[in-house]
């Protein structure tokens, strides 16, 4: 029976529906022995055990370019690292105040009431919350002020859009030098849909040493262009569902992520 992995994932401690223990349980009914909980900008997983899956600590790290939100993968940091806590609460702060701005940007276009506080409307926490574009979607929805999520995101919410704005922490270049310094595998996630691939060579060049090249959005012919960058520039080939909840039918074989596996020793 193949084995499969699955090194991009998201719980309950960010933006995900199942809390870790229900997740483990879910890997091992779908036989996916290798797995990374990359949850944003926060390490609180890496404190539990799996017992039935290898697990490597994970991270999916909020950085930005000019007007880009860029997101980078960091893989290997030791358990409860005191460095990325510092600035995984930097950046969650900034989080809430980027959600406070575009809720005064809905506000003003009428998407939203000027004088409802939706923070305790919603029993939101802004210490533990984490507070994304999803966040103000949801509230949107809730409000019944635009049914679909697919419209929202493509007039409203989507990058350059209206009530857009990136998570302005830390700069890409900046979130690299962080994660090589805690982590032993950097990766710039999805890069189909963050759709900047001129920044690769340079992100490379500063110490990123892998690359998402399996994903849910990928096909085979985009598979095969990220293999090829991989190998042009002799960095590691990272995978992964991005899966936040419902089905997971995304998995990859484990050989074909073999050289991720090795550099852990996973086995």
């Amino acid at each position: 029976m193949s084995k499969y992995a699955d090194f991009h994932i998201h719980s309950k401690f960010s933006d995900g529906r199942l809390k870790i223990k229900k997740l483990e349980k879910l890997f091992i009914e779908k036989n996916i022995k290798y797995i990374s909980i990359t949850d944003h900008d926060d390490i609180r997983s890496s404190t539990y055990e799996f017992k039935k899956v290898k697990n490597v600590n994970g991270i999916e790290l909020s950085t930005y370019s000019q007007e880009s939100e860029i997101h980078l993968l960091g893989y290997g940091y030791k358990e409860g690292s005191k460095k990325l806590k510092k600035i995984t609460k930097k950046i969650k702060k900034e989080r809430f105040k980027r959600f406070q701005r575009m809720v005064g940007k809905a506000k003003k276009i009428g998407l939203l009431e000027n004088k409802i506080d939706y923070i305790s409307r919603y029993n939101l926490n802004p210490k533990e919350d984490m507070f994304g574009r999803s966040t103000i979607a949801d509230i949107i929805m809730r409000e019944k002020k635009i049914r679909s999520k697919r419209k929202l995101y493509h007039k409203y919410l989507g990058d350059g859009q209206i009530l857009y704005e990136p998570v302005r922490a830390y700069t890409v270049y900046e979130g690299v030098e962080i994660l090589k310094n805690e982590c032993g595998i950097v990766a710039l996630a999805h890069p189909q849909r963050t759709n900047r691939d001129e920044l690769i060579k340079k992100l490379v060049n500063s110490g990123m040493n892998g690359l998402e090249v399996f994903y849910p959005f990928h096909d085979s012919v985009i598979t095969d262009f990220y293999l090829n960058i991989a190998e042009k520039y002799n960095i590691i080939p990272v995978g992964g569902s991005d899966f936040h909840g419902g089905s997971l039918r995304f998995k990859i074989n484990h050989e074909k992520i073999s050289d991720f596996i090795n550099y852990f020793n996973m086995h």
